[in-house]
C-alpha cells in the first residue's frame, strides 16, 4: 500500500488529476495561513491584512488552477470526439466556477460600499440636524455643548479629525475620542480596506478568466494540430 492509499486517496493518474491536486494544495495552504494568522473577529492590524492578502492570493491561484484544469479537460474530451457529455460538463463547470469567483468579490464589495455609503449618509444627516439645533435659542448651553461634542464625534468617525468645539462654560476644547470611538474608526478604515481587497480580487479574476479562456483555446488548437 503506497502513501496515497494510506491517506485514503487514489494516486493521480494523469496530468489533469495532478494539476487538480496542485490547485487543492494552494487552497489548503491558504486555509492554514488563515487559521494561523487571521483572528476572528478580524483584528485591525497590518499583520492581519497581510495575511488576508496572502490567503486571498493563494486561494485565487488554487481555484484558478482547478477551474482552468476542468475547462481544459472538457475541451480535450470534446476535441477527441469521446465522452462528449463529460466534455460539455467540464466546460460548463469550469466556466461556472470562474464566473462565481468573479461574482463573489463583486457582490461583496458592492455590499460593503453600500453599507459604508449608508453610514456616511446617516452621519451627515445627524451633523446637519445638530447644526440646525445650534442655531436655535431653545436649548441651554449644556445641550448645545452636547450637540457640538456629538458633531465632533461624528467628524472623527468619518475622517479621523480631532475637531475643536465650545463646551458649556464657553471654553474651546479639542475632542478626545474614547476607546469605542477609536474602535469604530478602525472598523470604518477596515471596511474601506476590505472594499479595495475585494475589488482587486474581482479584477484579478477577470484577468484570470480571460487568460484561462485564451490559454485553453490555444492549448486545444495545438493539441488538435499535433
Amino acid at each position: 500500500m503506497n502513501t496515497w492509499q494510506k491517506l485514503g486517496f487514489r494516486k493521480p493518474q494523469n496530468k489533469i488529476e495532478w494539476t487538480m491536486w496542485v490547485g487543492a494544495g494552494f487552497i489548503l495552504l491558504a486555509i492554514i495561513i488563515s487559521l494561523l494568522f487571521v483572528r476572528k473577529p478580524v483584528a485591525f492590524s497590518p499583520q492581519t491584512f497581510t495575511a488576508l492578502y496572502i490567503t486571498n492570493f493563494l486561494r485565487d491561484i488554487g481555484f484558478g488552477i482547478i477551474a482552468s484544469t476542468i475547462l481544459i479537460g472538457g475541451l480535450i474530451r470534446l476535441k477527441k470526439d469521446e465522452k462528449k457529455a463529460r466534455g460539455y460538463m467540464g466546460i460548463i463547470g469550469g466556466m461556472i466556477l470562474l464566473l462565481l469567483m468573479i461574482g463573489r468579490p463583486a457582490l461583496t464589495s458592492t455590499m460593503f460600499s453600500n453599507m459604508q455609503a449608508d453610514t456616511l449618509k446617516i452621519g451627515n444627516q445627524l451633523i446637519e440636524k445638530l447644526s440646525d439645533k445650534l442655531n436655535k435659542k431653545d436649548y441651554s448651553p449644556i445641550d448645545k455643548a452636547r450637540f457640538r461634542r456629538s458633531i465632533a464625534k461624528e467628524k472623527y468617525f468619518q475622517n479621523g479629525s480631532l475637531m475643536e468645539y465650545m463646551d458649556e462654560t464657553g471654553i474651546t476644547v479639542r475632542y478626545v475620542p474614547t476607546s469605542e470611538d477609536i474602535q469604530n474608526r478602525e472598523m470604518s478604515l477596515a471596511t474601506a480596506q476590505m472594499i479595495k481587497i475585494f475589488r482587486a480580487e474581482m479584477l484579478l479574476w477577470i484577468i484570470v478568466t480571460v487568460a484561462v479562456l485564451t490559454g485553453s483555446i490555444m492549448y486545444v488548437k495545438r493539441k488538435h494540430q499535433d
